[in-house]
């Protein structure tokens, strides 16, 4: 199920995805899901609580997330790659002899 909101002409609309397959599977899901579209979410609540605010900061966040994940992805390289060069090293094998 997707959900659009219009945003500025400058950006594109947001949208949001769940995988309803899931939600017998994953019930704190299937609740988040249920608060977030619930009438008291888009009827009466304050301007910051909307779900078009709650997408708005999100949007904020999503280029610290990305490179927080960059990173941790780069780490997680460089830790497998420095266990190759153990085990090459443990084994007596040389660089020559990886290719």
């Amino acid at each position: 199920m997707d959900a659009g909101l219009t945003r500025p002409a400058v950006k594109p609309p947001d949208s949001a995805s769940w995988y309803a397959d899931l939600w017998m599977q994953e019930p704190l899901t299937l609740r988040a899901f249920h608060s977030l579209l619930h009438l008291r979410r888009l009827v009466g609540v304050a301007e910051p609580d909307t779900l078009a605010a709650l997408f708005i900061e999100s949007s904020k966040d999503q280029q610290e997330v990305t490179d927080q994940l960059g990173y941790q992805v780069r780490q997680a390289v460089e830790v497998l790659v420095q266990a190759f060069d153990r085990i090459d090293a443990e084994s007596g094998r040389t660089a020559s002899e990886r290719a």
